[in-house]
C-alpha cells in the first residue's frame, strides 16, 4: 500500500506538468519504481506461485491421504512448503532472509513516509496543488537500505539454487531480480 501510495501521490493535475512530476530527483524517482517492483513481484509471487500452486497440491495429498496421521503429515508439510517458499522458515537462514524482506519492505515504507513528510513541510497537501519531492540526501540512504536488502535476499537465494536446494525458489528469484536486470548493472550498494 504504501508503494501505491508514494505511487499516486503525485498524481494531480498541476504536479503532472512539472517536471520530474513531483516524485522528487533520479534517485527518489529510481527507487520508486524499484520498489514497487520488488513489492509488486513479492506479492505475486506470494499469491501465484505459493498460494496458488501449493494449495492444489495440499489439497491432493490431504485427498490421498487414508488415516488422520498423513492428513496431518501433508498438512506439515504444506506448511513446511509454503513458509520456505515466502521466505519465513524458522530455519536460520530463512529467519535471515526474512528480516532482509522486511528490511526492504520497510525502506519502500520509507520512502512513502519522507514524500508524505515532505508534502506536510511545504504544506502541499491540497488537491490539486504540486507535490513536494522526496529530497535527494534522503532517497539515496533510503535506496542504499533497499538495494543492500535486495541485494541480500538475491545473493543467498542464489547461493541456495546454486547448491540444488529449494528449486522453486527460481521463479522468485526471477521476479525479484526483474529477469537479471538488478543483478547485471552491478549497481547494488
Amino acid at each position: 500500500a504504501a508503494t501505491e501510495a508514494h505511487a499516486t501521490r503525485a498524481l494531480t493535475s498541476s504536479t503532472r506538468r512539472l517536471p520530474g512530476a513531483g516524485g522528487g530527483g533520479v534517485a527518489a524517482r529510481q527507487l520508486a519504481v524499484e520498489t514497487r517492483h520488488f513489492v509488486s513481484a513479492l506479492h505475486e509471487h506470494v499469491l501465484s506461485r505459493v498460494l496458488g500452486t501449493s494449495w492444489g497440491v495440499f489439497q491432493s495429498s490431504v485427498e490421498r491421504a487414508t488415516t488422520l496421521d498423513a492428513a496431518r503429515d501433508a498438512h506439515a508439510e504444506f506448511l513446511d512448503s509454503i513458509c520456505r517458499q515466502c521466505l519465513v522458515s524458522p530455519d536460520p537462514t530463512w529467519t535471515l532472509l526474512s528480516r532482509q524482506v522486511k528490511a526492504a519492505l520497510t525502506a519502500a515504507c520509507d520512502l512513502e513516509a519522507t514524500g508524505r513528510r515532505a508534502d506536510l513541510l511545504s504544506n502541499t497537501s491540497v488537491e490539486n496543488t504540486p507535490c513536494a519531492s522526496v529530497p535527494e540526501p534522503d532517497a539515496d540512504v533510503i535506496a542504499a537500505r533497499f538495494r543492500r536488502a535486495r541485494s541480500y535476499i538475491l545473493r543467498v537465494v542464489d547461493s541456495k539454487l546454486k547448491i540444488g536446494a529449494f528449486p522453486e525458489l527460481h521463479e522468485l528469484r526471477s521476479r525479484l531480480d526483474f529477469n537479471g536486470f538488478y543483478g547485471a548493472k552491478g549497481g547494488e550498494d
